[in-house]
């Protein structure tokens, strides 16, 4: 499957999912779509990644998305605003993406001072929701909280192109954007489209960092995947 055709199907998944969280009717398109996001990223990746290594944490880290999800949808009442099981399958997804720069680490100050800086700032924003937001346990909610910090600061510090590295960054802050305004569900009542938006940086985030650790080279481009091209040699 081509890159262009991959991005019409995900951004068509993605709109169906935010438009069903903002009707909150359809519970069956909800779940779909909600599974599906991680699942597409995830399949596109370990079928088109040519890089192993990368492919298996990056796969790891979408596996770990999905699961969690599927965590969150089937518990007895479903709120997208509280997570506790699921948060132990979100902290192992952000640990995943936190060891994945490290394979091509630069450790240049400019770098390392970012990561600190963005690192402090999501883990003070995401420490109040222990006392504002989503109202998790609060050993469950450090895990996730830590593991979180160590991706924004490990992120920084991956060595590549910068388009590429612009895309991680970019899914980096869509994360982060996210898991902020999850923070403030307890005024969703008053903003409704607060949690369909968060979704959709959720959405958005997975696709940046596919963007950001595939290599989007001919195989990606036409359609080829790493296994074709290693059966035609």
């Amino acid at each position: 499957m081509k890159i262009k055709d991959f991005i019409k199907i995900y951004a068509a998944v993605l709109l169906a999912h935010v438009a069903a969280q903002a009707v909150a009717k359809d519970f069956s398109l909800l779940f779909f779509t909600k599974l599906l996001i991680p699942l597409s990223v995830l399949l596109y990746n370990f079928y088109f990644n040519k890089n192993t290594l990368i492919n298996i944490f990056l796969s790891s880290s979408f596996t770990f998305f999905l699961f969690g999800n599927v965590l969150m949808m089937i518990s007895p009442q479903y709120d997208p605003c509280r997570f506790d099981i699921p948060m132990f399958s979100y902290s192992a997804a952000f640990l995943f993406l936190a060891i994945l720069p490290l394979i091509r680490a630069e450790w240049k100050k400019k770098n390392v001072l970012t990561g600190i800086i963005v690192a402090v700032i999501n883990g003070f924003l995401s420490y109040l929701y222990i006392l504002k937001g989503l109202q998790s346990n609060r050993f469950i909610f450090i895990i996730f909280v830590v593991s979180f910090v160590l991706m924004s600061f490990t992120t920084f510090l991956y060595r590549s192109e910068l388009k590429k590295k612009f895309y991680i960054i970019g899914g980096l802050f869509g994360l982060s954007i996210s898991n902020h305004l999850l923070g403030f569900c307890t005024f969703r009542e008053k903003v409704p489209f607060l949690v369909p938006l968060a979704m959709l940086f959720y959405g958005l985030s997975l696709l940046l960092f596919l963007f950001g650790y595939i290599d989007l080279d001919e195989h990606a481009l036409n359609g080829t995947s790493k296994y074709d091209s290693n059966s035609d040699s």
